[in-house]
This record gives structure tokens, C-alpha cells and sequence, in this order.
């Protein structure tokens, strides 16, 4: 009886433009099928400035790198987000990421049949930290399902 041999998962991508998508990929693997090796020496003086050992592109296990794209379309941005400016964007871009990682999860499996029990990947939590950091003051902490119209009172009807 022959073992099954199952490939190294490399990509995963969600949604699709112009709405949202999200991609998870290996770096590693397109840099090394492309030919980009210029890769290895930004990185690893990336890594030897944070005092870190570089990385040997021969070792999987010592150089992976996976990257993840969170894309939002036009359509995503205009109908869901009700952003059609560049000050809309600047103004909601955190709240934006932060909800996609919320609305897409990636996550490690388990024997649980239940996808909604399994543990969110570390790979995700990273993302979520850096979008939380890195995006802070593009964030409002309010998304459009979530803001409720006030109706106006007027200034005479507390004389009543």
C-alpha cells in the first residue's frame, strides 16, 4: 500500500475584486521559483539590524516567509464602506482591515469538526497586531453597520 503524499499547502485566497480579498502565500516559494534573490539580502539585513540570524534559503524550516494582502475593491470600499474619497479612506482604512481580519479567519486545524472552535492561527494574530499598530491613527473604531442615525432635536422642543 502506497502512503499519500499530500503538497505544502502555499496559498490560500478568499473573496475575490472588485469586491474584498484576502491572500495568504509563501513568500519564500516565489522568491526562490521567480528568481528574486535580491529578497534574501533585504531580509536578512532586516534581520541582522533586529540582532536575529539571517535566514538560509536552503532550509525551509529557517527561511519561511508567508505573506498576507488584505485587498479592498472599489465596489467593497464605495457600497460597504461608503468611502469614495482619499480622506474617506485615510479617515476608516484601520476600522476596514481590522473588520476583514475579524470577517475572515485563518485558522489551525484540529481534530474539532467544528471550523468555528479551531484556534486562529498565530499568523493571524500577528497580522491583527501589526493592522492595529501600524494603522492606529487611520482607525475610528466605528464601521458603517455599526453607526446609528441620531435623529436631531430640536432646540425648541425641550421649551415644551
Amino acid at each position: 500500500m502506497s502512503a499519500l503524499w499530500i503538497a505544502p499547502l502555499t496559498d490560500v485566497t478568499v473573496g475575490g475584486m472588485p469586491r474584498r480579498q484576502v491572500i495568504v502565500y509563501d513568500k519564500r516559494l516565489e522568491v526562490i521559483q521567480q528568481k528574486k534573490p535580491a529578497w534574501w539580502k533585504i531580509w536578512n539585513e532586516s534581520l541582522l539590524q533586529a540582532g536575529l540570524p539571517p535566514m538560509d534559503p536552503s532550509d525551509r524550516g529557517l527561511s519561511q516567509v508567508w505573506r498576507v494582502e488584505l485587498r479592498a475593491g472599489k465596489a467593497h470600499l464605495k457600497d460597504k464602506w461608503k468611502i469614495r474619497s482619499l480622506d474617506d479612506l485615510e479617515d476608516r482604512l484601520g476600522d476596514l482591515y481590522a473588520a476583514t481580519l475579524d470577517e475572515v479567519r485563518y485558522a489551525q486545524p484540529t481534530g474539532d469538526t467544528n471550523r468555528s472552535r479551531w484556534p486562529e492561527d498565530p499568523i493571524w494574530q500577528t497580522v491583527r497586531e501589526i493592522v492595529r499598530d501600524a494603522l492606529f491613527s487611520f482607525t475610528s473604531n466605528v464601521t458603517p453597520d455599526r453607526v446609528k442615525r441620531v435623529p436631531r432635536q430640536r432646540p425648541w422642543a425641550s421649551l415644551r
